[in-house]
């Protein structure tokens, strides 16, 4: 599946393999069908990137719809998704939750491994991986994945 980040370099890139997140999600029965709007490279308050454009705010298009997984709390609020994944370095997760009223959870650091997220570029500084969270939105708490739960293997 098209994995961009929004990034221009990536417009065309497929990732030979899953994200580790995404093969368990399969693994344990999920049906993967879409790809939401990002920031740049998770890397912003809002989500608007060169490739895709904006999301805005699916209760008021004036205001944003937080970011950098502001495209995964707005479908999950129209009811696209009942669940989707986001990133959190600074705030990606609870940050568009919170924008448009669902729920948003950013498990303890190194409970979901983020082997896949953003691929490494050749040349460039590493990726802050050691900040970054991968979790679950969703439009109730109930819906959200409990941490009580085994995580698949």
């Amino acid at each position: 599946m098209l994995t961009t980040a929004g990034y221009p370099p990536l417009k065309n890139y497929i990732p030979s393999q899953d994200a580790t997140t995404v093969a368990r999600l399969k693994a344990a029965g999920a049906i993967i069908f879409a790809k939401t709007n990002p920031a740049r490279l998770g890397g912003d308050y809002q989500t608007n990137n060169p490739l895709f454009g904006q999301t805005n705010n699916p209760w008021d298009l004036n205001r944003t719809a937080g970011g950098s997984s502001g495209g995964s709390a707005s479908a999950i609020a129209v009811g696209f998704s009942p669940l989707d994944i986001g990133s959190d370095v600074a705030g990606s997760i609870r940050h568009p939750a919170h924008c448009c009223g669902v729920c948003g959870f950013m498990p303890t650091d190194r409970r979901v491994p983020t082997t896949g997220h953003i691929p490494e570029f050749p040349g460039k500084p590493k990726y802050i991986r050691h900040l970054l969270r991968i979790g679950p939105l969703a439009r109730s708490i109930e819906d959200l994945p409990s941490s009580r739960e085994k995580a698949p293997a």
